[in-house]
């Protein structure tokens, strides 16, 4: 229960604020994200270009990587030509950010003929993914998948199932066995499927 890391929020809607986390949430929030999202035979490689300030950059990349084993391909800086570079040459698996990141890596010119081959997971957040850029991504064999999630729940707390994700691209799947979510009016009370209100999540991150 000792804290391992201050982890800083985005700032989105005010200004930034640091986040503990013990080594009993980041260890919860991985292990329930590897009964959801298994690592495949292939191994965890993982290309990081976010600041290691935020929870994709330290809890999904230097903790994940830490504890599942593997190899961090971390960058300095986001160079999207470089960033397609490393993804073909060092075989990454794994690409979490934000859709400017995935749109920037679809515009640079190799990336029509780029072998994509090995990235498993694509996971994509903090904005609605543009139809057209799933497409984009799609074509080149990769289904960028939605999540949801902030960084006081240990940085993502849904995913859409590698199976589901191409019928279901707009959606933003649901959370691991873990985690309750829940969608509340202004009483605090439950709201039906449909209604739009405030989202509750608790889990072990």
């Amino acid at each position: 229960t000792d804290p391992t890391a201050i982890v800083y929020t985005s700032g989105t809607t005010g200004k930034p604020k640091g986040v503990i986390f013990t080594h009993a949430t980041i260890a919860g929030e991985m292990h329930e994200w590897h009964l959801v999202e298994p690592i495949q035979p292939q191994g965890l490689r993982p290309l990081l270009v976010l600041p290691l300030f935020t929870a994709a950059g330290y809890i999904w990349g230097v903790a994940r990587v830490i504890l599942h084993g593997g190899t961090l391909l971390l960058q300095p800086s986001f160079v999207p030509a470089r960033a397609l570079e490393v993804i073909i040459e060092q075989h990454a698996t794994c690409l979490t950010g934000p859709p400017i990141i995935f749109e920037q890596i679809s515009r640079v010119p190799a990336f029509e003929h780029a072998d994509l081959s090995t990235v498993t997971t694509a996971h994509c957040g903090g904005a609605r993914v543009p139809a057209d850029l799933l497409i984009k991504w799609q074509k080149r064999g990769v289904s960028l998948r939605q999540i949801y999630g902030q960084t006081e729940v240990g940085g993502s707390a849904t995913a859409m199932p590698r199976d589901e994700a191409a019928l279901h691209p707009e959606k933003c799947g649901w959370g691991g066995i873990f985690t309750k979510i829940r969608v509340v009016g202004p009483d605090g009370n439950d709201l039906p499927p449909g209604e739009q209100g405030q989202i509750l999540v608790r889990g072990p991150g």
